[in-house]
């Protein structure tokens, strides 16, 4: 997130309580960005992309819900041009990734199969 400086902490929402807690985690942790795509699969939650204040980025990780560790996905194929703003949704086991910014609007679509952790255009 973004609140003058570019942040990497991680919280999580208690809705019976309303608080917001920080949660402790392990692994690699994502360099610090703000509008990059977050999204649910199984136990897993996908980051791609956003800007980290200098650079726009299209790397993906994942952090485990359970374990509360971090690790950067390894992915193959055509990579996405770098970029924020863009929206993000699961179906089955694929993220697919669409438009954003890279300083001027982007059209086009992507699909990371996250069982084979493959790239490809759609």
């Amino acid at each position: 997130g973004y609140d003058g400086s570019y942040r990497s902490d991680f919280h999580s929402f208690n809705f019976v309580t309303s608080v917001w807690n920080q949660v402790a985690t392990a692994g690699r942790v994502p360099r610090a960005r703000y509008r990059a795509s977050c999204v649910m699969h199984g136990q897993n939650m996908c980051l791609f992309g956003g800007h980290d204040g200098t650079r726009h980025l299209n790397d993906v990780h994942l952090f485990d819900m359970e374990e509360k560790v971090w690790q950067m996905l390894v992915t193959e194929g055509p990579l996405p041009i770098p970029r924020d703003s863009h929206v993000a949704v699961v179906h089955g086991q694929s993220m697919y990734i669409f438009g954003g910014s890279t300083g001027s609007a982007m059209n086009d679509f992507h699909e990371l199969r996250l069982d084979t952790k493959k790239w490809s255009p759609v």
